[in-house]
């Protein structure tokens, strides 16, 4: 067995061959991903003291043992697993070399920090799963990128794997600075702010998610961030479900939900796009969808979708009305505030 001490000697990086912007498609970036992290690897382990003999009775290669999350991040080097055992670990994490944290399995851990984020990453490749990310504190009058939030992702790559994210004060993640977030079969859920809130053309990718219960919007989109929902629920948002703000920021969402949300399910606004296909915007207690224009209508395409039930109606438009060379309403099931008012398709391009 090669066991090291708690405090070893950090290892020469691995080399950095692959550059983000080769990696233009969410699927390139999966693959550099899962080739980054190779489960061969000896990992660097996180636990209490007296259970430092389980992981040596239990593990043939252990590249360190650490009490805390900080220090076996402080020890990493690009490609490392660090794999933690049961506990509430009380820690700021600052992520800046691609490492894979997660559980050893069988095992319940919860990561959380105060004031700070939680979890903060600019390193350009990192990846985190099955663990319960909490934030409480900070200063809950900052606003935008400056606000109080659990996981903040500042350039490069990060993934997110079965995890509860939660933030009392705060939203639940921050993208900023142009990185990529994919998230999936995770609960963004209960947060004083946003669930998950994207600025400086930062690129969101969910699958089988949840953004639920927060006290504003369920996601976020600003300054030419795009995001792809996919089986996703955006549902009790303490105003709108999808917000997609200013000119070059769209999302796309397939086969989602967005219901019951306080405000309106989806609002497009400043020349914003978005694209709904086989989704169902229900019970939100004002629109189901708002279109806001200036000058000039947001671009916005339906597909197969459902708008029921929505308290003030369907679709509202404020402004001039969408130019249906680039608006197509086409295959919905369309109800204002009952099944026997139909709202009118706007006729093919």
């Amino acid at each position: 067995r090669n066991i090291s001490s708690e405090h070893i000697s950090t290892p020469a990086s691995m080399p950095r061959n692959v550059s983000l912007t080769s990696l233009c498609s969410p699927m390139a970036r999966l693959l550099h991903s899962h080739a980054m992290f190779d489960a061969s690897r000896p990992c660097l382990y996180v636990c209490q003291r007296e259970r430092r003999s389980a992981v040596l009775n239990n593990n043939a290669q252990v590249r360190g043992i650490y009490r805390s999350i900080t220090q076996a991040v402080r020890q990493a080097v690009d490609g490392d697993t660090i794999q933690i055992l049961s506990g509430i670990y009380e820690e700021n994490v600052v992520l800046e070399t691609s490492v894979f944290i997660k559980p050893v399995p069988g095992e319940e851990v919860t990561i959380r920090g105060e004031n700070r984020a939680t979890i903060s990453s600019s390193a350009l490749s990192a990846k985190i799963e099955g663990i319960t990310l909490q934030h409480v504190g900070g200063d809950a009058s900052l606003r935008g990128k400056f606000g109080v939030r659990c996981v903040e992702v500042r350039g490069g790559d990060f993934e997110m794997i079965n995890c509860d994210v939660t933030s009392s004060t705060g939203s639940g993640i921050i993208l900023l600075e142009n990185s990529y977030f994919n998230v999936r079969k995770s609960r963004v859920n209960d947060c004083g702010r946003c669930g998950i809130i994207s600025f400086d053309e930062a690129t969101l990718n969910g699958e089988s998610s949840e953004f639920k219960e927060n006290a504003l919007n369920g996601v976020d989109l600003q300054t030419g961030s795009t995001a792809t929902l996919s089986r996703c629920k955006v549902e009790g948002n303490g105003q709108t479900g999808v917000l997609v703000s200013d000119q070059h920021t769209q999302v796309s969402l397939m086969d989602c939900s967005v219901l019951n949300n306080a405000r309106r399910g989806v609002t497009a606004q400043h020349f914003a796009a978005f694209f709904l296909r086989g989704c169902a915007i229900s019970g939100n207690h004002d629109v189901g969808v708002l279109l806001l224009g200036d000058a000039s209508p947001c671009l916005c395409l339906f597909a197969s979708c459902t708008l029921s039930g929505n308290r003030e109606g369907a679709l509202t438009v404020h402004g001039s009305l969408p130019d249906t060379s680039s608006c197509t309403i086409e295959g919905n099931v369309v109800f204002i505030n009952t099944p026997s008012s139909p709202l009118p398709a706007a006729p093919s391009p």
